[in-house]
C-alpha cells in the first residue's frame, strides 16, 4: 500500500476522460498505446483514467498544438515533477500533530 495525493482521486472511464480533456476519444487510445498517457486506474479490464491523468492529456494536448516535438520529453518531467509534490506533500502532513493515518491505496508512480 503506498500513499496516494489528491492528484491520484477519481477515476474516469475513456468517454468521460476524453471529453473533459478536449480531445478525440481516438487520441485518448492512441496516446494511451503510445505510452504517452497511459491510463493509471486499472479496474479488471476497463481503462480508468485519475484526475492527475486528466490534468496531463490536458498538457500533452497543448503542448502537441504549439510544441509537438516537446511533449513527450515535457511529460516525462511533469510525471516525475508531480511524483515528487506528491511525496513531499505526504510527508508534511504525516508531520502534522494529531494526524495518525494517512489515506493509502496501491498506485503505480507514488
Amino acid at each position: 500500500m503506498a500513499v496516494v495525493s489528491r492528484l491520484d482521486l477519481g477515476a474516469y472511464e475513456a468517454s468521460r476522460a476524453a471529453a473533459l480533456a478536449g480531445v478525440p476519444l481516438s487520441t485518448l487510445y492512441h496516446w494511451a498505446r503510445e505510452e504517452m498517457v497511459p491510463p493509471s486506474v486499472s479496474a479488471t479490464r476497463e481503462k480508468l483514467w485519475s484526475y492527475r491523468d486528466l490534468l496531463t492529456l490536458r498538457l500533452v494536448r497543448w503542448l502537441r498544438t504549439d510544441k509537438p516535438d516537446v511533449a513527450r520529453t515535457a511529460m516525462t518531467q511533469v510525471r516525475h515533477t508531480l511524483d515528487e509534490l506528491g511525496k513531499m506533500i505526504v510527508s508534511r502532513v504525516q508531520m502534522v500533530p494529531g494526524i495518525t493515518r494517512t489515506i493509502t491505496c496501491s498506485v503505480v508512480h507514488l
